[in-house]
């Protein structure tokens, strides 16, 4: 249910043009209202930046919110109200704290409850759940995350993202919900039924209730030789093993190390054109403190091998590349023999748009686009190499996210007693994060643990 009345607020945008229609119709076919959900009235009405925002303060969208709810009350006497908002990285969890207090001060009771959208984006995304549930908790107000796999592109890559996400929260970040909301409004998962298929959406339902596990990690070691050797075991929430499950082991390398990075997709049938582009700071990155190197850029499709970028090593310096921005673009010799190589260097205030001169990719075709690259793990989410596919204007972006892949080792499982072994073959030297996890199945939750460990 929307905030105000559109002659008050903004029509088109969330939280306004609220009505009573509705109801009346449930009413008039014999049905009941019992809980009605507001539809982000905080973001809509104080954080929102677009076309016909308003920039209330958080008082008056309190004041506002309140006034309905009395409105409601009219045709609903004992109905419940509650609010869902989204955590956009402009909202805090001090404002929706504040929002709390504002609503119940103007309504004279608080919310019956507040879920949370997950902005996935943030990397903090955790944090402020939890902080929110706390200051929810501490002011009455039963709060609950909305879980989804975002814009995943598969059904199975959805639900596993959903439960990877529960389990984030609720295990590793001790999240303790009053509600949990399973919700998809994307284009996945494509079925309800049936319950026994864990990609379905009565699946993961059945999953979200099933077991929960933890990884137990006994041992993580290095050798002078450079050999990793770890022991640990799978356990239920009791502390019962679970014998022959799947653990897969990876490594993801943390000191700037040298990686090619990989993106396949499907080129837009009408796309007339594709421009690589390098973003850091800007469009979509976040803002961090970038020191990366690029050595080569790749783009092929049409089935053909032919790398359509030119100049891709900078061997000719910037030529048929664009540079924009504040932050600084330089081609240094390479650090790993002859050439040149492109490095980007940015403050978290700085910004930097690199763009090729473009081409004609070939329309509804598979594509492939790579990059070698040394890049830090601080620079996680503040830069991406992106396909940007154009008719007159963009119609579709593609990113490549340039961050630390985890290199996959091996795959385990674990014996009668739940417990796994492994030993590999030498490390190059440097700093890893091994990861050790546990997909999850129709009846168990995901897990995983990760140690950080020094290859000399």
């Amino acid at each position: 249910m929307p905030l105000v009345d559109g002659a008050r607020g903004r029509r088109g945008v969330e939280g306004f043009d609220a009505s009573l229609d509705t109801i009346r119709r449930i009413h008039a076919v014999g049905g009941r209202v019992d809980v009605v959900a507001f539809d982000e009235p905080l973001a809509g009405a104080v954080f929102y930046d677009g076309r016909n925002a308003c920039h209330w303060s958080t008082e008056r969208a309190a004041d506002e919110a309140a006034r309905f709810v009395r409105q409601l009350r009219t045709s609903v006497p004992g109905v419940m109200v509650g609010d869902i908002e989204p955590a956009w990285s402009s909202i805090s969890a001090d404002d929706l704290a504040r929002w709390l207090d504002a609503y119940r001060q103007a309504a004279g009771e608080p919310f019956g409850f507040l879920h949370l959208d997950a902005d996935w984006g943030r990397a903090d995304w955790a944090d402020v759940f939890l902080a929110t549930e706390q200051a929810a908790r501490a002011r009455g107000v039963a709060f609950g995350p909305i879980y989804n796999g975002g814009d995943a592109s598969t059904d199975k890559a959805w639900a596993d993202l959903a439960m990877q996400r529960a389990y984030m929260y609720e295990t590793v970040h001790g999240g303790r919900p009053a509600h949990v909301v399973l919700q998809s409004w994307m284009d996945h998962p494509d079925r309800v039924l049936p319950e026994s298929d864990p990609t379905t959406f009565t699946g993961l339902i059945d999953r979200y209730l099933g077991t929960r596990t933890l990884i137990r990690l006994d041992q993580v070691a290095t050798s002078e030789d450079g050999r990793l050797s770890l022991e640990g075991a799978l356990l239920g929430s009791e502390g019962s093993p679970v014998a022959g499950a799947p653990i897969t082991v990876s490594a993801t390398p943390l000191d700037r190390s040298y990686q090619v990075l990989r993106l396949d997709g499907r080129v837009p049938p009408e796309a007339r054109g594709v421009i690589i582009g390098i973003r850091v700071n800007t469009e979509g990155a976040d803002p961090g403190n970038v020191d990366l190197r690029i050595y080569r850029v790749s783009y092929a499709d049409g089935g053909d091998d032919r790398n359509r970028v030119t100049n891709p090593k900078f061997t000719r310096r910037l030529e048929d590349w664009v540079v924009y921005g504040d932050g600084r673009a330089s081609t240094p010799p390479s650090d790993r023999g002859s050439g040149r190589m492109l490095r980007l260097v940015a403050s978290s205030e700085q910004t930097i748009s690199v763009n090729h001169q473009g081409f004609a990719p070939a329309a509804g075709s598979e594509y492939h686009l790579s990059v070698a690259v040394r890049v830090p793990e601080t620079a996680a989410g503040s830069v991406y190499l992106a396909a940007i596919f154009l008719v007159d204007t963009e119609i579709a972006r593609d990113r490549l996210p340039l961050e630390p892949a985890p290199i996959a080792i091996d795959r385990l499982a674990t014996d009668a007693t739940g417990v796994f072994r492994y030993e590999r073959e030498a490390f190059e030297p440097g700093t890893y994060r091994i990861r050790i996890e546990y997909a999850g199945d129709a009846e168990r939750w995901p897990a995983f643990v990760e140690r950080e460990v020094l290859v000399r």
